[in-house]
């Protein structure tokens, strides 16, 4: 698929559909602008861009890392959102809130929380208030993901902790047994000062380097099932193994 990358300053110039009885097509640049009125209305507000669009600019993918000004995020873990619009009847208007937010031209869509409207009649009426909803369920969710990786930080596990861990990722088919060698290399010799030294916060960095690797389509749920791992270490102080 013919793909370009786009400023928000051309949008406007897109083609855009006819509207008929059963299907009502929206501008790239008012599902947008919907979705950030929604962000700004709580204090959120977008620090970084990018817009794919189609060769024929009738589908667009974009995708925010937000900020509230104040506090702090965890270099690489960032609230996002993800935008999916296509102006054809085979795409819904699709909008997603998260740490791990993906989101491709071809259609593949993962976020933690989604949202999805037809283009139908009413989708501008709607969207708003679907928007806004995601918004106020995502919020409480990120800030304690974001504590969650700070308690990561200062908690420095045993070397049967790390042994269980890799275990038990491989035994869930989070990593493969070929990767382990390679979480354990960047664990011993982060490859970024931030990943800190030997702590989970590492080993969860190190974990997350190594998956860049496997395809969109299941990382998302590979990193969900890691984080459920180091969260019965880090809260239970032990793994269950199975």
């Amino acid at each position: 698929m013919h793909s370009y990358v786009i400023s928000r300053s051309d949008l406007p110039y897109l083609p855009v559909p006819q509207a008929t009885e059963t299907f009502q097509p929206v501008p790239h640049q008012t599902a947008l602008s919907i979705c950030e009125e929604q962000l700004n209305g709580v204090g959120l507000h977008v620090r970084d861009e990018a817009i794919t669009v189609t060769g024929s600019g009738a589908v667009m993918a974009c995708r925010w890392i937000v900020h509230n000004g104040t506090s702090k995020g965890v270099e690489g873990f960032e609230p996002q959102v993800i935008v999916l619009n296509g102006n054809t009847r085979r795409h819904k208007l699709r909008v997603g809130f998260g740490i791990r937010a993906m989101v491709c031209l071809n259609g593949m869509f993962a976020a933690e929380r989604q949202i999805g409207r037809k283009h139908t009649k009413y989708v501008l009426r709607d969207l708003e208030e679907l928007v806004r909803e995601a918004i106020h369920d995502s919020l409480g969710w990120v800030e304690e993901y974001v504590s969650y990786l700070y308690c990561l930080k200062t908690v420095t596990p045993s070397r049967q902790n790390v042994n269980d861990l890799l275990i038990a990722s491989a035994e869930q088919n989070i990593i493969n047994s070929s990767m382990i060698m390679k979480v354990l290399s960047i664990y011993r010799k982060p490859t970024w000062p931030d990943y800190g030294q030997g702590t989970l916060y590492t080993l969860h960095s190190a974990y997350t380097e190594t998956l860049r690797t496997v395809s969109p389509f299941i990382l998302p749920q590979r990193t969900i099932k890691l984080d459920r791992l180091f969260q019965e270490l880090l809260f239970e102080g032990s793994l269950a193994l199975n």
